[in-house]
Formats: structure tokens, C-alpha cells, sequence
């Protein structure tokens, strides 16, 4: 939303459209930032600063640890061998270097960072109102942490474990 931005955006005037050519498993994050105080003041369109940011809730597709485990398009499972495609927007105001444990993706497309593609990495920092696209084939079986790097991220309101936090269930 160009008209008032990014107040609009924070609130929440942002998301995720994704069109596949591919029949693999998908999975979507939308990742975003949440300071509780400014969702109360833009909502009321108090002025804020935004050089001044300093959010304490961390959400995927809105949930949090635990709950996003019981989302089942961001809970990424699958089996040993198979294709899983993997869709992050950051439609917050902070980075986010995504971690995964236990497994390298391959990045498959970066809004910012296009040159990174075919890069295979385990972290991978998403900007501001950046998009993208990884492939992870897994190699191994188990349950593997995957959470935002910048620990504060997998907080809420300074709590531990609450915020970008969740597992990658692999069958063999």
C-alpha cells in the first residue's frame, strides 16, 4: 500500500500471493514484527517513530512457538528425499535470518538478493518486504529446530520460547 506507508503495511495491509508452476510440497511464512503499544497507536493514528522501532512479538502466518506447529501451511514435514518448497515474505520492519538446523536449502529466488540464487546455505537473512523462495531436499530424518537467528525473534514480549520458532518434521 503506497497511500500512508508504512502505517497500513505494519498493520497488517501486506501478505503473501503465490502462484506455482511445480506440484512439490509447499509451505508459506509470512514473517512479521510486532511492537504492542505502536499496533494501538497507528491503529488510532497516533504518530510514531519509526527510526525509534523496537517490536516484541514475532509471528508466523500471525502464530507463534508453539502454535506455529499446528499451522499446517507453515509446519514444514515430509519425508527423506522428497521436494519441499519453501515461501518466506518478511512483511515486518526488521530482518530476519531464517535458520534451519539439520538441513541446507538451496535458494531457488530473492526479491533483494538475486545473485544468491542456487546458493545453498543454513540461514538466510530476509528484509523488509523481501520475498523468498527455498528448496530443501532432506537428507535425513528427525525433528530439526528451523527459528530467526536474531534470538530476540524467537521471544515474545522478552519470554522464551514464544516467537519464530518451529520444527522440521522428517520421516524416513
Amino acid at each position: 500500500c503506497t497511500q500512508d506507508f508504512p502505517k497500513y503495511s505494519y498493520l497488517g495491509l501486506s501478505g503473501m500471493l503465490v502462484v506455482k508452476d511445480h506440484n512439490f510440497s509447499s509451505f508459506y511464512w509470512n514473517i512479521k514484527d510486532h511492537s504492542k503499544s505502536w499496533n494501538e497507536d497507528v491503529s488510532n493514528h497516533i504518530d510514531v517513530d519509526w527510526a525509534n522501532y523496537d517490536p516484541k512479538f514475532f509471528t508466523v502466518n500471525g502464530n507463534s512457538h508453539p502454535n506455529i506447529n499446528t499451522d499446517t501451511e507453515a509446519r514444514i514435514t515430509g519425508s527423506v528425499g522428497d521436494t519441499i518448497i519453501i515461501y518466506f515474505v518478511n512483511t515486518g520492519s526488521s530482518i530476519h535470518p531464517i535458520h534451519f538446523h539439520g538441513y541446507h536449502v538451496k535458494i531457488v529466488n530473492s526479491s533483494k538478493f538475486p545473485n544468491q540464487v542456487g546458493w545453498e546455505k543454513d540461514s538466510q537473512g530476509i528484509y523488509p518486504f523481501e520475498t523468498v523462495v527455498v528448496e530443501l531436499v532432506p537428507h535425513q530424518p528427525g525433528e530439526y529446530p528451523i527459528h530467526d537467528h536474531n534470538l530476540i525473534a524467537t521471544t515474545g514480549g522478552n519470554v522464551y520460547p514464544f516467537g519464530m520458532l518451529s520444527t522440521i518434521l522428517i520421516q524416513p
